[in-house]
């Protein structure tokens, strides 16, 4: 058995005895980071002239490997959905790493620290119009730690409230889906008399019409009475009199001031 590649030792004290495959794997351990993931960081925001994509100065981290595109430009064509991708060849001595232009995300998990191949990961979705670049998407950068993390924040059954309609699948992972859509939230109470408030995910509440209806009311005669804002003369007897009836039994909503939001519950 031997132990080798140090990155805390060296047995001369001159060198620095980790080999490229090393220091690669290095890079993805410290990061969280699989092959699945990269990092990308503009020091200088590219700049985009008619058809051309212009990186002025930005870093990669891909499968361990660092490496940084200097005044890198790079073509994509007219009313067209472009993928651009960086591609890791260890095996191109003279040029390991060159960029392609693809029409769709072809990205790859190759393990280029173990195996041969073509690592291949998107970069960006660059979007043109007849004359120039229109918009520019970047891919998402999370690592596997960090994808990990946000569904460890946010287990099965975690309800978020946010205005941004997107499904977090999109930005957080795991399977959710619409919740409580034209309802509010009511927090559970154990001590409540009501049965429904004791536990969660009951429903209750009901939008009920204002039935047409009346009041009877009953006066000795000989005065007058004033009686929901209008005089009742009475005649001298003690008949029963009957306020006029209100009510349409038409639905009606008895609102609270209220915001509006998106309610999202994962549920894998």
């Amino acid at each position: 058995m031997t132990i080798k590649n140090y990155t805390f030792f060296s047995p001369t004290g001159t060198e620095f005895p980790v080999s490229a495959t090393a220091d690669r794997r290095l890079y993805l351990m410290l990061g969280g980071m699989d092959y699945a993931d990269y990092k990308m960081k503009h020091w200088v925001q590219p700049v985009n002239s008619g058809f051309n994509r212009i990186y002025k100065d930005t870093s990669f981290i891909i499968a361990g490997a660092y490496f940084e595109l200097k005044e890198q430009a790079v073509v994509v064509s007219a009313n067209a959905n472009s993928y651009v991708h960086i591609n890791i060849d260890l095996s191109n001595v003279s040029a390991p790493v060159f960029i392609t232009v693809e029409t769709q995300d072809n990205s790859n998990n190759v393990d280029i620290n173990s195996n041969s191949g073509i690592l291949k990961k998107c970069i960006e979705n660059v979007r043109t119009k007849a004359s120039s670049i229109s918009d520019v998407t970047e891919t998402n950068q999370d690592s596997d730690l960090i994808k990990q993390l946000k569904l460890a924040m946010n287990p099965v059954g975690t309800i978020i409230t946010t205005t941004n309609s997107a499904n977090p699948t999109s930005y957080i992972g795991g399977v959710w889906e619409r919740f409580a859509q034209g309802r509010t939230l009511v927090g559970v109470d154990e001590n409540d008399s009501v049965t429904l408030m004791k536990t969660a995910g009951n429903e209750g509440g009901s939008t009920n019409p204002l039935t047409r209806h009346g009041h009877s009311i009953k006066r000795a005669g000989g005065s007058t009475q004033t009686a929901v804002g209008a005089t009742i003369n009475w005649a001298n007897d003690t008949s029963v009199g009957v306020v006029q009836e209100a009510g349409n039994n038409i639905d009606h909503n008895n609102w609270q001031p209220f915001i509006t939001v998106y309610f999202w519950k994962r549920i894998a």
